[in-house]
């Protein structure tokens, strides 16, 4: 893509792959009981059949990958849908390269309609599948969860959830082309505004869709020449540095004792089986180790 040899591509293949991982929210998120992990595995694999489909002869298998796997991604986690603009202008930009010329009207509608209904069937989909995944139901969610913008926001949702990776996706932005940095845009914007109304930290979660585009946008911000490797050297540092301070965080206040305690206390009560109305502070549930106690912690009401 990048007209690099072979090991050179492998090399910058790997530091995309090491981005990726040492991402703190996705270091994170890779032992937590939540998707958010997955839903960057699902993104990513996504992409990367596209783009490989991109340089089949086949040109009825290149518009099966792209309309197939829109339901896919939404299935992943529902806020894939504010993907749907990066996701067209990913298939213009793959039709234009196919056709060597920029894609006309007929075709942008074309495009627009059949990916517009086919994430319209993914919501109906997961409606089938999940409880609560319909429009009304989502709206509700975001009414309930939805906090003001500040400051403490960004410094734990985008610095500490992102780290590095969004100063050097800035830089490497600008050594971008056009094209690419117009689709690029328009993966990771409706993303980046939406969540930053949302106001829901999540410890960078709700960003981890963005992250294999940031990833290829910071190595392009890599120096050359000597400064080459200290330079990679010293980002993976710092990027594991915030990973294990977002972990250490969040393990501030969980004692394995008081658990313990807390399972005991709802065996006595109620056996293996049961539900159980909480209001620990902790949020250290006993479900994990009873899978049969039902708990509903009700501290926040």
């Amino acid at each position: 893509e990048l007209g690099l040899p072979l090991g050179r591509a492998a090399i910058v293949c790997l530091l995309c792959m090491l981005g990726c991982m040492l991402a703190p929210t996705v270091f994170f998120f890779s032992t937590t009981i939540e998707i958010p992990a997955l839903h960057l595995g699902v993104i990513a694999m996504a992409c990367a059949i596209l783009l490989a489909a991109q340089r089949s002869p086949s040109l009825f298998l290149y518009r099966l990958a792209c309309v197939g796997l829109v339901p896919v991604i939404y299935l992943a986690h529902k806020s894939s849908a504010l993907l749907a603009p990066g996701w067209f202008a990913l298939v213009l930009a793959g039709e234009a390269r196919r056709s060597g010329r920029s894609p006309g009207a007929t075709l942008f509608f074309a495009w627009g309609a059949a990916l517009s209904s086919t994430f319209l069937l993914s919501i109906w989909l997961a409606r089938t599948l999940v409880p609560g995944n319909s429009v009304g139901e989502t709206l509700q969610f975001i009414a309930r969860f939805s906090q003001p913008l500040t400051w403490t926001y960004l410094r734990d949702a985008i610095w500490g959830g992102l780290g590095l990776l969004v100063p050097l996706a800035l830089v490497g932005l600008a050594r971008t082309r056009a094209s690419e940095r117009r689709w690029m845009m328009a993966f990771v914007v409706p993303i980046a505004a939406f969540f930053a109304w949302y106001g829901e930290t999540n410890y960078g979660g709700y960003y981890i869709s963005t992250v294999p585009f940031l990833a290829v946008l910071s190595v392009r911000a890599l120096p050359s020449g000597r400064w080459f490797w200290p330079t990679c050297l010293g980002v993976a540092l710092i990027q594991w540095a915030l990973a294990l301070r977002l972990v250490k965080g969040a393990n501030r206040g969980f004692d394995g004792a008081v658990q313990a305690r807390n399972v005991e206390a709802a065996r006595r009560a109620i056996g293996e089986v049961g539900v159980l109305v909480s209001y620990d502070p902790w949020n250290q549930p006993v479900t994990p180790s009873s899978p049969g106690v039902d708990e509903s912690n009700l501290r926040n009401e």
